[in-house]
């Protein structure tokens, strides 16, 4: 029960959505098509989500789907500068396979911690935050005890002068 099922089309504003029902049926009406197709995203608490190819029937002749999910992955961490200290407000993108352009996210608490349950085992991580450099594509440890940590850089600095190449004064 509760397990989102949604269809999403091309553009933000077309979605459909619905939760399954104690026996773990749902019924979602007018899909959207997007560009790869008809395309159904099911996702629970604690399991892997998926995004599902279908093709849809109609009212007469429905299509039925049987959808399996796995127990999800577990990740917990931390995200620190180069000294160490807690960046809080860090934004944590999980990624995977069809999920490319990300398919959980999560921002870092006062200690700089943060977690996800639902992971499948393929997924890499992006790391944000405006006042550091981002970190994109790390793969971390999923399912341990202790925390991952996750160290920002400090964002790049450089200095420099212009000059005339003429002159080589300074303009």
């Amino acid at each position: 029960a509760n397990v989102q099922v949604a269809n999403y089309g091309n553009r933000d504003s077309l979605e459909r959505q619905t939760t399954t029902d104690a026996q773990g049926r749902f019924i979602l009406h007018d899909l959207f098509e997007g560009h790869s197709g008809y395309q159904v995203h099911v996702s629970a608490q604690g399991y892997t989500p998926q995004q599902l190819s279908v093709q849809p029937g109609n009212a007469d002749t429905p299509t039925e789907m049987t959808v399996t999910v796995e127990p999800g992955h577990t990740l917990r961490g931390r995200v620190v500068n180069e000294r160490g200290e807690a960046v809080v407000g860090a934004f944590v993108m999980a990624r995977s396979g069809v999920f490319r352009w990300g398919m959980e996210s999560v921002r870092t608490d006062e200690h700089g911690d943060f977690a996800f349950d639902s992971l499948p085992s393929d997924v890499q991580f992006s790391v944000s935050h405006p006042k550091f450099a981002s970190t994109e594509n790390m793969p971390l440890l999923l399912d341990q005890d202790e925390l991952e940590t996750v160290t920002l850089p400090d964002p790049g600095l450089i200095t420099g002068q212009v000059l005339d190449e003429r002159t080589k004064q300074p303009i």
